[in-house]
């Protein structure tokens, strides 16, 4: 048991797609960092079943891929900045997964400690086309006409914030998933270290903004 916290670099353009091509300079530059693991998976699909993909990313499907394994010690420490907790050595540090997400498909953050989206009168008809889940998020898709009436729900939580640019939804995002190792910054969900964001942005052309996930 324990809290555990997930930071979102969700695309600051909710209709950007990433191409293959971008999919692979993000893992590049992930690797480049030391935040990309020895083990990958790729997953597409729709309609929010998925399966594991034999032959590679089709950007055309919605889809993940998810990287495991070997992602510990200083080196994660100084992409992700210090613990929150004090007697955690960076030695110690670690990242569960990272995981990419890509596709036309349109996601939607999941509930969290304090932050969630609200659809207002957004009326989701739950049939296959409509309601979709994005493992490992969770997430709907309402009709494309609603866009501008799903927003995101800051609850008072101390100084706990999100990027005002993120409006609820996207199409493209990396997933940095600390396990029970939360980062320092946590509660303000914005890396004390913006250089994985930065390089992510200047040569994959997409800004990001920051939303933080606590479950």
């Amino acid at each position: 048991m324990g809290v555990e916290y997930c930071h979102y670099l969700i695309s600051r353009d909710t209709t950007a797609q990433a191409t293959a091509l971008q999919i692979s300079q993000a893992i590049e530059i992930l690797r480049n960092h030391g935040v990309w693991g020895s083990s990958e998976k790729v997953f597409t699909g729709s309609n929010g079943k998925f399966q594991t993909s034999s032959i590679g990313m089709n950007v055309d499907m919605d889809g993940y891929v998810v990287s495991s394994g070997d992602m510990e010690g200083e080196r994660i420490a100084h992409v992700m900045g210090r613990s929150a907790y004090k007697e955690i050595n960076d030695s110690d540090r670690y990242l569960q997964s990272v995981t990419i997400t890509f596709g036309p498909g349109i996601k939607c953050h999941p509930g969290s400690q304090g932050i969630y989206v609200d659809t207002g009168k957004v009326k989701v008809v739950e049939n296959e086309t409509s309601v979709s889940a994005f493992p490992p998020f969770g997430g709907i898709i309402p009709n494309q006409q609603d866009m501008s009436l799903i927003h995101v729900v800051v609850e008072n939580k101390g100084n706990m914030s999100v990027d005002k640019a993120f409006v609820g939804w996207w199409r493209f995002s990396i997933c940095l998933d600390c396990g029970k190792d939360l980062p320092e910054w946590a509660r303000e969900m914005k890396m004390s270290n913006p250089t994985l964001i930065n390089d992510l942005s200047t040569k994959l052309g997409i800004p990001f903004c920051e939303v933080g996930d606590y479950y």
